[in-house]
């Protein structure tokens, strides 16, 4: 028969046990999430990185859209059907650099995604721009007289079809109406204007894979110099800034949990 009755002994036993393991996480857990998102990690060929990026383990440090894979010997992020490889974190600079994986060292990559890149987390840096490419046009824009506009050859091209890259977004009518395939992607001003300069193939992959740069976010640089560490509230799904007293979102506070 089962002994419904515990004595005082065991009563106290239990609300040690209680204490010990229910109330710390409480307690303890707006802390243990300043100290665990305050230190950098390390990821592929990359260390010292933070928020917005994030691996297994680190989900309340970092934006949902910004996981990493470390499986390879590089970093890499998702961003919809598109891949995005992490050149240099410069967290502290605070400038981060970011290259398309499938143009890296290839300008005909097989199906490309044409994917707007996000700026809500981080915004793309002054001095980047988009570079597009045009796929599969059936019109014949080699006479097109621009400093913007080249001719890109793939080993695979349909005869009678071209393929073209725009350095600068223009208001060409003809252009505008090139919706065959065209893929849009962010690149480093400095080296379009060299690629307008010398527009060969070889400048043309080295301001591909040269990559972007993004700017610093205006919430973590705030979040930081007042002593946080930046991460991010998925119940709330807003950006948050864990204190070693506590705990608290963007525009407002979520409640402050103490530590000991």
């Amino acid at each position: 028969m089962i002994n419904l009755f515990l004595s005082p002994q065991k009563i106290m036993f239990y609300r040690i046990i209680w204490m010990l393991f229910v109330i710390p996480s409480c307690v303890f857990s707006a802390n243990e999430l300043h100290r665990l998102c305050s230190q950098p990690f390390s990821c592929g060929n990359q260390n010292n990185l933070l928020y917005p990026f994030w691996k297994p383990g680190r989900e309340d440090c970092g934006h949902p859209d910004f996981k990493l894979d470390c499986n390879r010997e590089i970093a890499e992020l998702s961003i919809s059907s598109a891949k995005f490889r992490i050149l240099e974190p410069n967290y502290y600079s605070p400038i981060i650099r970011l290259a398309r994986s499938d143009y890296i060292g290839n300008l005909c990559p097989k199906d490309p995604s044409n994917v707007p890149f996000d700026e809500s987390v981080l915004p793309l840096a002054a001095n980047t721009t988009l570079l597009t490419i045009y796929y599969d046009c059936r019109q014949d824009f080699s006479g097109y007289v621009s400093t913007n506009v080249g001719d890109l050859s793939c080993a695979d091209d349909d005869d009678g079809r071209g393929n073209y890259y725009v350095t600068r977004n223009l208001s060409s009518p003809q252009l505008q109406g090139i919706r065959n395939r065209n893929v849009s992607i962010p690149a480093s001003g400095p080296a379009l204007d060299t690629l307008q300069n010398v527009p060969t193939p070889d400048n043309l992959k080295r301001a591909l894979e040269e990559g972007f740069e993004l700017g610093p976010s205006q919430n973590c640089s705030a979040c930081i110099d007042a002593g946080g560490a930046c991460g991010f509230n998925r119940r709330s799904s807003t950006f948050a800034c864990y204190y070693m007293d506590g705990t608290r979102n963007k525009g407002r506070s979520t409640g402050v949990i103490r530590g000991a």
